[in-house]
């Protein structure tokens, strides 16, 4: 994702091939989705729950979840874009307390208003227009970066040593330095915050979200939930991400509770165990690989902990789910 513009637009077919290659599973820690379906419909299945997306329905997938893919209609269109964590959080933060988070991420389906969803489609195209004609721009500079190179490169390659040679792709990665530019740049994130603070502003609408002013409690929270998202497979006790938020790992996790209703080491453990049954289900990774990859110091530890908190062990769970899914299809 680009750093200047921490966002993208990817086309719905686009979409569905990333999900094909990932078994039809959508596991994203640091990235927002948003999905206004347009045309068709797509069914897809979370915590348990089925939700069916169809023509003027949006849809709000919030770091932390694992949606699964059960099937789309051959016609299925709309906009799906894609934001970073950083770029969203603190316009969740900005308007509201923690729970509008939790709301969003245990109820991501609304249907929108007819007005609601011009709101959404008018800022969508301004926004693309303006990313399109700065794409235009990028483009025509490198062109006549590397025109100039080539026009130049004897004279060029007389007069300059080889380690100060002139690079056309120098001049296209400063595309973005004449004032109008640096303006568009500009607008072109402030769009995407409109965008962003209309989508969360129809969903609260429509859900009835229960507002209040942010307490630091909220904002020690949300911190938390940043942190968790980054760090989870690698740091699994409390006492990390409270001194990272420089409080007692006791004052932290009274914050935690009160904030969400579960506490920190909840919360880590839910992360934890989510995201390793996605793995086992979605992955031919072994479970020693697995076990590498959260961190645990054996294959065992992590064997321990996992049916501690699941019932049963990584390969019963993965050999059941595997049977169950093949009855599915």
């Amino acid at each position: 994702m680009n750093k200047i513009l921490p966002f993208q637009f990817i086309s719905v077919k686009d979409a569905i091939s990333l999900l094909e290659a990932h078994s039809h599973v959508l596991n994203l820690m640091d990235e927002c989705v948003f999905f206004l379906c347009q045309r068709g419909s797509i069914t897809v299945s979370l915590n348990d729950k089925t939700y069916q997306i169809s023509e003027g329905n949006i849809y709000y997938y919030m770091p932390s979840t694992y949606v699964s893919i059960l099937k789309s209609s051959p016609d299925l269109e709309g906009i799906v874009v894609t934001a970073s964590l950083d770029f969203v959080m603190p316009l969740l933060q900005f308007l509201s307390n923690s729970n509008c988070y939790l709301t969003m991420r245990d109820h991501p389906c609304i249907t929108l208003t007819a007005e609601q969803r011009s709101a959404v489609e008018a800022i969508t195209s301004l926004l693309r227009s303006n990313l399109e004609a700065r794409n235009k721009e990028v483009a025509t500079v490198a062109a006549e970066s590397e025109a100039n190179y080539l026009a130049g490169y004897d004279n060029a390659e007389a007069e300059a040593d080889d380690d100060e040679m002139y690079a056309p792709e120098a001049d296209a990665a400063h595309a973005d330095v004449s004032l109008a530019a640096l303006v568009r740049r500009q607008l072109i994130k402030n769009l995407a915050r409109s965008l962003f603070y209309e989508l969360i502003y129809v969903y609260n609408s429509n859900e009835a979200v229960t507002l209040y002013l942010k307490s630091s409690h909220d904002t020690t929270f949300q911190r938390f939930l940043s942190l968790l998202f980054k760090h989870y497979k690698q740091e699994r006790e409390v006492s990390f991400y409270a001194k990272e938020l420089s409080l007692s790992s006791r004052y932290f996790s009274s914050i935690v509770k009160e904030s969400s209703g579960s506490s920190a080491l909840q919360w880590i453990i839910q992360m934890v165990i989510s995201s390793a049954k996605e793995e086992l289900v979605s992955t031919d990774k072994s479970i020693k690989e697995i076990a590498r990859e959260f961190n645990f110091p054996s294959q065992s530890f992590f064997g321990k902990y996992f049916k501690q908190y699941v019932g049963m062990s990584p390969r019963k769970y993965r050999y059941q789910q595997w049977d169950t899914r093949k009855v599915l299809r």
